[in-house]
């Protein structure tokens, strides 16, 4: 980051200085971002604000190996953050992120998301979006299957294949895309159970863990039945959504942004709940992703990056509102459900109330800690996955998946 402007002598500290930021994702975060620049700097014309366009990985990436050769130089002053990899980064490099528990109100946000960015008591990141999951879904191609969206609601996953046969047959298209390997579905078939791969912080719970192994199961199924395409990134995965190839996506509601991408499909989206699982616990609401925005030790504008952040995604009701429809960025900031827009039909989903339909299904999320090592178990899942052909491997992929992540964490 740059070193603070002077700026005007009567002007207050926070609006002083220029910030860099870190997102990765145009039609959403950092959609969102920009609309947040605008608005801050409508009161705060002096402060720059410079929205960088990096990849999530990367982030990540530069992130680890500036703190680990303590080459701060290259870091932005605010960056995007996984709410996955939150926790891993804050208990081995606390020092280096902003501790910011007495500048948000904390209580305003939902308390599930708030764990993800709190260690040892205090909380460091401001949370940005849901990652609450639905059914997204192409009603015109439904309707060459005699279906409405409606017919996707509190349906179980053997449902949902059943019902993806028969769209598959009547539109010639599967109904959902992955990238290959991908364990993303199988993040949201589990939290939607309360399921995760570890039993606490620091034990791995592969081996005997019933809703990953059905998870698995459900992956097979949907491959075997020609319901579930896969493809090699996630510009693909986008595309197939853009270009028709697939009929929808099972993802967190933050895809919306990316479904819009494509006006000419308006009218032709509807929305429906997440299918169900069979295990103990089962609700028809999973999340996928969601993240939060952090600022860095190494910022010379510490301040002012506070202070942005608080009068944006930290409090600001109107702004919430205003960036909703555009980008799917429903916000975990309590009080931006009280705002018009999100019980406002969207036309481009036939007119369905989606935001409020999807902050019910938030509600119903099961509570659970993603842990330390979540990447590493993902990783290690990924690796076996495709090994898994039928129901009978999946019992080895789990231990050789659950093998590699304890020698990870050593």
């Amino acid at each position: 980051a740059e070193p603070a402007d002077e700026g005007d002598a009567a002007a207050p500290a926070a609006a002083e200085g220029a910030l860099t930021v870190w997102c990765w994702d145009v039609n959403f975060n950092i959609a969102a971002m920009n609309a947040a620049k605008e608005v801050y700097q409508a009161d705060h014309p002096d402060v720059q604000i410079d929205v960088q366009e990096v990849k999530w990985d990367d982030i990540q990436t530069r992130l680890i190996t500036a703190f680990a050769s303590n080459d701060l130089s290259t870091l932005p002053d605010i960056a995007l953050i996984q709410n996955m990899a939150a926790r891993k980064n804050l208990s081995l490099y606390t020092d280096q992120f902003v501790e910011l528990t007495n500048d948000i109100d904390y209580a305003s946000f939902a308390p599930y998301v708030v764990n993800f960015s709190t260690y040892d008591g205090k909380t460091y990141g401001v949370p940005f979006d849901s990652g609450a999951t639905g059914t997204f879904l192409r009603t015109d191609y439904l309707e060459q299957a005699g279906q409405t969206i409606e017919d996707y609601n509190d349906i179980t996953w053997d449902k949902f294949i059943e019902l993806g046969t028969a769209v598959k047959d009547a539109a010639g298209v599967p109904m959902i895309s992955i990238e290959f390997g991908s364990a993303d579905l199988i993040d949201t078939m589990m939290s939607s159970c309360g399921q995760w791969y570890f039993k606490d912080d620091a034990t791995p719970f592969m081996v005997g863990n019933e809703a990953l192994k059905e998870s698995i199961n459900n992956l097979i199924k949907m491959k075997d039945a020609g319901v579930l395409m896969e493809v090699s990134s996630w510009d693909e995965y986008v595309a197939s959504m853009n270009n028709g190839t697939v009929a929808g996506t099972v993802q967190g509601i933050w895809i919306v942004g990316s479904i819009k991408a494509q006006p000419d499909q308006s009218g032709k989206w509807g929305m429906a709940q997440t299918p169900k699982m069979t295990h103990a616990g089962a609700t028809t609401a999973g999340t996928q992703g969601g993240s939060s925005w952090y600022v860095l030790q190494a910022s010379e504008n510490q301040d002012t990056a506070k202070d942005f952040l608080k009068n944006t995604f930290g409090s600001n009701v109107d702004f919430y509102g205003s960036i909703l429809s555009s980008t799917g960025a429903v916000a975990t900031y309590t009080p931006a459900s009280s705002a018009p827009a999100y019980s406002e039909p969207d036309e481009f989903f036939g007119g369905q109330a989606i935001f409020a339909d999807i902050l019910k299904q938030a509600d119903l999320i099961p509570r659970f800690d993603y842990g330390t090592y979540v990447y590493e178990a993902r990783d290690a899942i990924k690796s076996f996955l495709g090994e898994a052909k039928t129901e009978a491997d999946i019992d080895n992929v789990l231990a050789q998946a659950e093998e590699q992540t304890l020698s990870q964490m050593s």
